[in-house]
């Protein structure tokens, strides 16, 4: 892997993730500490699923949440990252125009389920495990601390045990994820289920545990 050109490309990432965002909110969990762990699952993913060319890694993971300070509309911002990106990337010569594509069709599909390409893959799936396990619990706490934790008449949350496709329901519904942190990691724990890869699915699944355990632990403690 290029050291120079990836060094470069985080030196952007950091500027644009630490300057203002236009909504402020979306800075929440979404910070340069994301933005390395990210970069850190992709790479070790990318090794393990035989996807070689780690510099487009490296690339699509620094870059992939760039359009959230510069959106209103969080569901913006893959579409609008991945044009900062590739204005970055060809402005710099870092890449081909081909390698280019690839790499913003990823930081595209980062938002998305139906990506189909092997580094959009890699790049979900390095994003999705952010979800999981005491990382995923963290940032749940972080990205809702405005909610109540619980509610005493569902202590485990009211979407406790949800599935990614109930979770879907709730959303075309208009019923959101929930209206507790507890709530937010039942949403997180049903990430799982969009995890692409084989590697991602085997190490994303203590964490899910990790979270399904906290959630029951939890529930025991409030309902002494």
């Amino acid at each position: 892997m290029d050291i120079h050109r990836t060094n470069q490309i985080e030196l952007y990432a950091e500027k644009m993730m630490t300057g203002p965002f236009v909504v402020e909110a979306f800075r929440i969990a979404h910070e340069m500490p994301h933005i390395r762990r990210v970069y850190a699952n992709a790479l070790r993913l990318a090794k393990a699923e035989g996807y070689y060319h780690q510099d487009r890694v490296a690339a699509a993971a620094l870059l992939h949440d760039i359009g959230l300070p510069v959106v209103q509309k969080r569901g913006d911002h893959p579409t609008v990252g991945a044009e900062l990106a590739g204005q970055f990337l060809l402005a710099n010569g870092l890449f081909t125009s081909d390698e280019i594509a690839e790499i913003c069709q990823a930081i595209v599909d980062h938002g998305r389920l139906d990506g189909t390409a092997p580094l959009s893959h890699i790049l979900c799936d390095a994003d999705r495990l952010e979800m999981l396990g005491n990382i995923g619990i963290m940032r749940a706490f972080t990205s809702k601390a405005h909610l109540p934790v619980y509610d005493p008449a569902h202590p485990r949350g009211e979407t406790w045990d949800i599935t990614a496709d109930g979770i879907t329901e709730r959303f075309r519904a208009g019923l959101g994820i929930g209206p507790t942190i507890l709530d937010q990691i039942n949403f997180q724990i049903s990430c799982y289920e969009n995890l692409s890869t084989e590697t991602a699915r085997s190490w994303g699944r203590p964490l899910r545990d990790t979270m399904r355990q906290f959630v029951i632990q939890f529930a025991k403690e409030v309902t002494r």
